[in-house]
């Protein structure tokens, strides 16, 4: 069991589908649209093999409503990332919560009603406006995404300077071959997460 909330986005492959979920990763993602885009056979082989997780689906603005819920639908999805902040997507129109993924820059344009924030660019732990944000009742809870440059000791750190983090957002990676994947930060920062 993890200390926090932990959303593992990107994943890919099957390697760390069950690595997250065998850590207590809550949420993984897995892109649904882009390059590295899956498809929804491919998410429902990955999440066949784990258990204990909640399903979300990564999405850039290409796709309208209809087309993000019938992968909803087709995924099994727990919850929509939306990884372009000029979606216009009314919260309404789609099947599923609406995670952002939001910029230091547009903390104040969060949508009051999306199920969490993704915070990325984060340079300034002590900024102002985020910890004004993060201790508003009103404002989405916050999982601020870690970089692969991230240590666990930083990650440490970084929960403990903002208590009132939701949790971290990190990413997945790819597989050396089928079933090899050298996990690196992401298993540092996990086990480093893990309580007693």
């Amino acid at each position: 069991m993890l200390r926090t909330t932990v959303l593992v986005r990107r994943v890919t492959n099957l390697s760390d589908a069950r690595y997250c979920a065998g850590m207590g990763v809550e949420l993984l993602g897995f892109p649904l649209t882009g390059s590295d885009a899956l498809t929804a056979a491919a998410v429902n082989e990955i999440g066949g093999w784990v258990s204990g997780i909640q399903r979300v689906g990564e999405f850039d603005n290409s796709l309208s409503a209809a087309e993000i819920n019938a992968l909803i639908s087709a995924c099994a999805l727990d919850y929509v990332l939306l990884t372009e902040p000029d979606v216009h997507l009314a919260p309404d129109e789609l099947a599923r919560p609406i995670i952002w993924l939001l910029d230091a820059d547009q903390l104040r344009t969060a949508p009051a009603n999306a199920a969490f924030i993704v915070l990325t660019g984060l340079t300034d732990l002590a900024d102002t406006t985020l910890l004004e944000l993060l201790t508003s009742p009103s404002y989405p809870p916050v999982l601020l995404a870690l970089t692969d440059e991230t240590s666990a000791t930083e990650a440490a750190e970084v929960l403990a300077a903002l208590p009132a983090l939701a949790g971290l957002a990190l990413e997945g990676g790819q597989e050396l071959r089928p079933g090899i994947r050298d996990f690196g930060a992401l298993a540092d920062i996990l086990e480093a997460l893990e309580t007693d």
